[in-house]
Parts: structure tokens; C-alpha cells; sequence
């Protein structure tokens, strides 16, 4: 189960994009500050300590993925507290961050703010989990999608739900479990806005692999987050 991850950033940004493959299970993570007003401090911490648990959990033959990612999400939270904490909320080291889980049995994603998990066949985003938008937690509390459609598009990019220090409170992820990917589909982490984008140049050239998740990641913003995971069975 090939695993790629690549960053398009400027280095001193960091890298927060991880992959790793044991055995039948593969393993992934993907961060995003980007816009934060506490910058991108918290985004390779939250990588680490998230893959570092999940990592640690394929090793050890776990099966139980659900209660694995509410660890990865706890144990990210850890990392957190490690870093300069303000005197202000407003400051506090604050991420979005994805993680997947992906096994012959089923594909396992936890998330918390505006990473996308997304299963993608040649032509078409098969499935897709819905980041934590103003404009989602509006509609969830029973407000008319007619009375926000004037607002639906700033809503869209106002995150309400991230990873932070423990300190400030549970980091708990949106949980879901997908079918086995098939063949031909694939696993794609990413920010949303790439998503977005990358629906209007399917389908891509590259076959697959590191040629495609380049061509994928090329599709976003290139003064946004341009960074990615890729799973394939």
C-alpha cells in the first residue's frame, strides 16, 4: 500500500506531512495553520505526535483504529503544551490536522478543523469528510440555508474546531470509517481549498504516485498551504 507525502511550501514553513506504511496498514497525518493568527508553530508538533502514536499502535498489532485516533488526536495535544504557551487566548498554538488510518479491513480518518480526507477515483472525489466550517456548525444549530446564503462563502473559511493544548480543552476528532480502498481509487490528505481546486482538473495525467500528488498539490493557491498525503491500494 504505496504511501508519498509532499510539501510545495517554503521550507522554513516546515513540513507538516507524514506517511508511513507497517506492514498491511498504512498510517498518515497532515497539518494546517495556515491564516492562524498564532502561525504555523503548532503544525509539525501535531504531526509528530499524532504519527508517532499511530505509528506505534501498527506496530503493535492494534485493531481497534477508532480509540488509536482519539490517542494520535491526545497525544498531538501533548505536543502542543511543549510550545511557548501566551498570556492571551487569542495567541494560543492552534492547528488543523487529519489523520488516517488505512488497512485492508477499512480506511479510518480522524479530523479537527479544515484538512480534507478525501477517497479519489480517476474522474471524481469519491468521498469526503466535511471540515469544521462556521457555515457547517450554523446549519447543524438549525439556522435556514436561505438565510445564510448571502453568507455562505465567508462562512465557508471561518474553522471553529482545531487541535489545541491540552490545557485549553479536549481535542477531541470528528471520527468515520470508509470501505477498503479499491483499485484505482486513492487516499488523498489536503486542505480543503486544494480540494476545491483539484475538482476542476480531474481527471489528472500522472497515473498515480508521486507524479500524481504533485499534480494534485500544484492545483491550490500558490500562496496557500500546498502540502499533501497519498495513500493508494
Amino acid at each position: 500500500m504505496p504511501a508519498h507525502v509532499l510539501s510545495l511550501r517554503d521550507p522554513r514553513f516546515g513540513s507538516p506531512v507524514a506517511a508511513e506504511v507497517h506492514g498491511d496498514v498504512t498510517v498518515a497525518a497532515v497539518a494546517n495553520a495556515w491564516g492562524s493568527w498564532s502561525g504555523l508553530e503548532a503544525e509539525c508538533p501535531a504531526v509528530d505526535g499524532a504519527q508517532t502514536s499511530l505509528a506505534a499502535d501498527a506496530r503493535a498489532g492494534e485493531t481497534d483504529w477508532r480509540a488509536a485516533l482519539v490517542r494520535a488526536f491526545a497525544v498531538a495535544a501533548t505536543h502542543l503544551d511543549r510550545l511557548p504557551q501566551p498570556e492571551d487566548s487569542e495567541g494560543t498554538p492552534v492547528t488543523s490536522l487529519t489523520c488516517a488510518v488505512v488497512t485492508p479491513a477499512g480506511v479510518f480518518i480522524g479530523w479537527l478543523g479544515g484538512v480534507t480526507a478525501c477517497v479519489l477515483d480517476d474522474r471524481r472525489v469519491v468521498r469526503e469528510s466535511e471540515p469544521h466550517t462556521l457555515i457547517r456548525k450554523l446549519l447543524a444549530e438549525g439556522h435556514k440555508t436561505a438565510a445564510l446564503a448571502g453568507m455562505a462563502q465567508s462562512f465557508g473559511h471561518c474553522i471553529v474546531r482545531s487541535l489545541g493544548p491540552t490545557v485549553h480543552s479536549p481535542s477531541l476528532p470528528e471520527l468515520v470509517e470508509w470501505p477498503p480502498l479499491r483499485p484505482g481509487e486513492r487516499l488523498l490528505l489536503t486542505p480543503r481549498a486544494t480540494v476545491a481546486a483539484l475538482r476542476d482538473h480531474l481527471p489528472l495525467a500522472p497515473a498515480g504516485g508521486a507524479p500524481w500528488l504533485y499534480a494534485a498539490v500544484s492545483t491550490g493557491d500558490e500562496s496557500g498551504p500546498r502540502i499533501g498525503a497519498l495513500i493508494e491500494p
